[in-house]
């Protein structure tokens, strides 16, 4: 009896021995093969990671777009300022002093691209279709600009001069230097 009795307990340790052993490799390769998976790191694979990555996504394209509808403005805008550029356009209105004689010309329309040339003609125009033709005044008109007031010339287009301040704009009728009169714009 004693000697079943020790083949028991011989028996019971070896398997203890050799269950705890195998129990542990068991679980090792089973986990290894993934059916015990680290529920944090599924997590963070299946939920958190494709989160992530969708999220940058989503910022990324909307700074692109961001971008894209900046620049499309900002297009816009340079395309309407070269519009209005093209198409600007002012009025002025002048006063030409002969002698005694007081002339206010205007308004007188100047667009973008008239010429000194161009405007004189339409002074010319405006005097004459009130009656004043321009051999009347004695001498022909000139314009000039800036302080003390430069000539034009003929060719100069007017909306182009730098920092453009009609204020600065001047039209005199050179008077013969025997009469010594000059009548200047105000």
């Amino acid at each position: 009896k004693e000697h079943t009795v020790y083949r028991k307990v011989g028996s019971v340790q070896l398997i203890k021995a050799v269950l705890g052993e195998l129990q542990s490799r068991i679980y090792g390769d089973l986990s290894a093969a993934g059916f015990f998976p680290d529920m944090l790191e599924e997590e963070v694979k299946h939920d958190f990671m494709p989160w992530l990555y969708d999220t940058a996504a989503d910022i990324a394209e909307q700074h692109s777009l961001a971008r894209q509808t900046a620049d499309a403005l900002i297009e816009n805008a340079l395309a309407i300022g070269r519009r209005r550029q093209e198409q600007r356009k002012c009025y002025i209105r002048v006063v030409v002093n002969v002698g005694e004689n007081t002339h206010v010309v205007g308004p007188i329309v100047v667009a973008n691209g008239d010429t000194v040339a161009i405007i004189h003609d339409r002074i010319a125009s405006w005097l004459e279709t009130r009656g004043t033709s321009i051999d009347s005044l004695g001498a022909p008109l000139r314009l000039a600009y800036g302080s003390p007031p430069a000539p034009l010339d003929n060719d100069q287009v007017l909306l182009k001069i730098r920092g453009l301040d009609l204020n600065l704009l001047h039209v005199s009728v050179e008077v013969p230097a025997e009469d010594g009169e000059d009548g200047d714009d105000e």
